[in-house]
């Protein structure tokens, strides 16, 4: 019979395997602090989760495969592929608490706090994998994957109206289109320090018919135990959020440039134009610290992620303010057989 310490050990080895293996197929690759994209990778026929726990967020997707597999060759020799891509349809569901309720998107007695659902469902040229990126001529420097997506979100928020003086819970839907294009430099930077390095260049933009979440701001409830004097305040925990619920349009616009400084580390420089209709717009730069399994440049390589950070710097009130998050990817694959193991 299997010792305790035994399974213990297994379980940490396959867990450590699982944030960080060669089998974490990632869709949204790199995220900013709002859990936007910053790059997009889908490969055909993967499956895999993303996580944010600084945002209480976890979402699944699945690329199915239209056709077979299209590989590229160097000068129609077939025993030399520089990439190798698919065409897919893809299928995203999330599920995120909105941390109106208490202050906290997360409650152990009640689960995830007002959560939000959204699904996405869109074509993608994926490029599944990097056979010799090197050798794709010097006419065409690039390869590229894009692809397009319509979503939907349906939300749950607490909301105290300005206006009328009354709290309720709003159930508003949010629904847009989503399209992305990554080029590939197949040489690498031509001189300077990071010569040695792969790089890409990634582009995005949303539009939706969404709401002024932008315009809320949280407040607490007035309660016995509250402090008030002309110094300063102590109240409780955040109970949802001021303002006057309107429709609107909304977009975003993203540029970010990866660089691969070798097959496990990435760094990206990103910015991101967002805002509604009607309203200034917002600037979000930033960067992000990530950990790969793979690069463009390497032979037989995809881009499989295990976990990234990201530093931002968005505007409040005329300050930008550092914001932090934490991101990975979770490879259904080995939760299988870590299960499966486990039950021997």
């Amino acid at each position: 019979m299997k010792t305790n310490a035994f399974q213990f050990n297994k379980i940490a080895i396959y867990l450590a395997l699982l944030f960080s293996g060669k089998q974490s197929f990632c869709q949204k690759i790199i995220k900013d602090s709002r859990g936007k994209d910053v790059l997009e990778y889908y490969k055909g026929g993967a499956i895999q989760g993303d996580f944010s726990p600084t945002q209480t967020s976890l979402s699944v997707s699945y690329s199915h495969v239209l056709g077979s597999p299209v590989f590229y060759y160097v000068n129609s020799d077939t025993t030399q592929k520089t990439v190798g891509k698919s065409h897919a349809i893809s299928f995203t569901g999330k599920v995120e608490g909105s941390g109106t309720d208490a202050g906290k998107p997360f409650n152990f007695s009640k689960g995830l706090v007002r959560p939000s659902y959204r699904l996405e469902i869109g074509y993608q040229r994926t490029i599944d994998k990097f056979y010799n990126i090197s050798k794709i001529p010097s006419s065409k420097p690039f390869a590229f994957s894009a692809g397009a997506n319509i979503f939907g979100e349906y939300q749950d928020i607490n909301l105290y109206d300005t206006l009328s003086k009354t709290q309720s819970s709003l159930h508003p839907f949010v629904y847009g289109l989503h399209g992305h294009l990554t080029l590939f430099n197949s040489k690498g930077f031509k001189k300077g320090l990071l010569k040695e390095f792969a790089w890409a260049f990634s582009i995005s933009g949303d539009i939706s018919s969404t709401y002024n979440s932008e315009n809320f701001i949280s407040y607490q409830e007035r309660t016995a135990s509250g402090y008030i004097d002309p110094n300063i305040i102590a109240l409780g925990d955040e109970s949802g959020n001021i303002g006057t619920y309107k429709r609107t349009g909304a977009y975003r616009l993203r540029a970010s440039l990866p660089i691969f400084l070798s097959q496990y580390v990435n760094l990206t420089p990103y910015a991101s134009m967002y805002g509604f209709n009607g309203s200034s717009n917002n600037w979000l730069p930033g960067f992000s610290i990530n950990f790969f399994t793979g690069s463009p440049r390497a032979e037989k390589s995809s881009l499989e992620q295990g976990f990234g950070l990201a530093v931002d710097w968005a505007k409040t009130k005329g300050v930008r303010k550092p914001t932090v998050a934490i991101y990975g990817s979770i490879a259904f694959d080995k939760l299988k057989k870590l299960i499966k193991g486990i039950s021997e």
